[in-house]
């Protein structure tokens, strides 16, 4: 992959013991035009609070030192990575609602939010009016069609079968096993969703014909992103789940520790040997399909990029106050989008 929006990050910037092993044989990358993340992020946070609800002690995709779509897309266009982190961000607040709901009120909301992207990848103009998460889901498909009406489409059905399938639709279900528990997780942890992102964000096609060749070849890479998403997640959901009066924790750590009788510390322990084991392969078969021209050229260029929100996703969720203790938010992440952030954070 030529390299042209995005610089290398040194290891001596992001290391930390928590880390160790999880992304061997893959560097960092980071955009050089983080500002525009920074912009898309503060939109929909600020779009959400006056549409929506108020935001109280939320963290999404920025932080600190990493931001999400800067360090998982590296490579993303320039003119399209405001747009996506915005996406990303409304995802991460909707998200929010799933784990806090139940069964039922999950359900009713996902549903409403397919029905919208249903409607949205049907209707050619994009200009049917909503309220409340219908208007910004339809805001945000007209600023993508703006720039891309094809691919935002593809990116919509994409998102579809991800509401379909996957946010939180099982989260109800106490897996008792990890091998049962992986194929849930990696459609809940938005394998489409993320599919969509990428492909809309590199303005890269890849033909339906390559739809289950390229799904087998990144399930190791998606099941290394949702285990390392719930390592790292592990104390808010259980936290939440405790709230919640619930007696399951729909994680990898609680179902480690379920399968096999063993601790957290045990658990975490097995779960970071499974990443390393999922990364080790998904670094081998992206190596193996850079020369494969069987392969489209989309195809292998998507492969490629997806071993950036491998080591990406490990340093950000590491630095991330989405996952960590609170953090102030910094001057830049402030001011990025022209007022500062206090005015709709409760």
């Amino acid at each position: 992959m030529e390299y042209l929006y995005s610089r290398l990050v040194d290891p001596s910037e992001y290391l930390d013991g928590d880390l160790e092993g999880l992304f061997d044989g893959i560097s960092v990358r980071q955009h050089k035009q983080t500002n525009h993340e920074i912009v898309g992020t503060l939109r929909a946070q600020q779009d959400w609070a006056k549409h929506v609800n108020r935001l109280n002690g939320y963290h999404g995709g920025l932080g600190d030192s990493y931001n999400i779509m800067a360090t998982c897309i590296p490579e993303c266009l320039p003119d399209r990575l405001e747009i996506i982190s915005y996406a990303n961000e409304f995802a991460f607040l909707h998200d929010d609602i799933i784990d806090n709901v139940d069964r039922t009120q999950g359900d009713q909301q996902n549903d409403e939010l397919l029905a919208t992207f249903l409607k949205g990848a049907k209707d050619d103009s994009l200009e049917f009016s909503g309220q409340g998460i219908e208007l910004i889901q339809m805001q945000m498909l007209r600023e993508m069609a703006t720039i891309d009406r094809e691919r935002a489409i593809t990116t919509v059905r994409a998102w579809s079968k991800f509401i379909e399938n996957g946010s939180g639709r099982q989260h109800h279900v106490a897996f008792e096993t990890l091998e049962s528990y992986l194929p849930y997780r990696i459609r809940d942890v938005g394998e489409m969703f993320w599919y969509g992102m990428m492909t809309f964000g590199l303005a890269i096609t890849i033909p339906e014909a390559e739809d289950a060749t390229c799904k087998r070849l990144v399930r190791p890479a998606f099941a290394a992103l949702c285990l390392t998403n719930d390592l790292f997640s592990w104390e808010k959901e259980h936290q939440s789940a405790i709230e919640r009066g619930l007696g399951y924790v729909p994680n990898a750590i609680g179902v480690l520790m379920k399968e096999h009788s063993i601790s957290i510390a045990e658990a975490k322990a097995l779960c970071r040997r499974a990443i390393k084991e999922s990364v080790s392969e998904y670094v081998n078969i992206a190596k193996q399909s850079t020369g494969n021209t069987s392969l489209s050229p989309d195809l292998r260029r998507y492969l490629d990029a997806l071993r950036y929100t491998l080591s990406g996703n490990a340093v950000w969720t590491v630095y991330s106050p989405r996952y960590g203790p609170p953090v102030q938010s910094s001057d830049v992440q402030v001011n990025g989008a022209g007022e500062p952030a206090r005015d709709f954070m409760g």
